[in-house]
């Protein structure tokens, strides 16, 4: 039992790695939130017919304190692969950088 709950931890670890995603090149100075990342994501996704469904892809948002980069953890796997897709989109003026954690 102990090893069959070992398993599926390590499963979930894996399942979370596969779903986050570092943003990067964050303007700063504008009062950026997480939530307008997720908002951003949200709406570029389902306007590029890269989200699945009515549920929004974006899970969660955590934000570096000085703004400049964040991690975006999305639903399923697949609709961190389709956020990649987004790499270079303009936000606030800026090119943003999307791609696995190096973690």
């Amino acid at each position: 039992l102990l090893l069959q709950q070992l398993a599926a931890a390590q499963a979930q670890q894996s399942n979370v790695q596969l779903r986050k995603l570092y943003v990067g090149n964050l303007q700063i100075g504008i009062g950026l939130k997480e939530q307008h990342i997720a908002e951003f994501f949200n709406t570029a996704m389902q306007a590029a017919g890269l989200a699945n469904g009515v549920v929004p892809p974006v899970q969660s948002v955590w934000m570096s304190s000085e703004g400049k980069f964040a991690f975006v953890e999305f639903r399923t796997p697949q609709d961190a692969t389709n956020a990649m897709l987004l790499d270079g989109a303009l936000f606030h003026g800026r090119p943003l950088r999307i791609g696995r954690p190096a973690e």
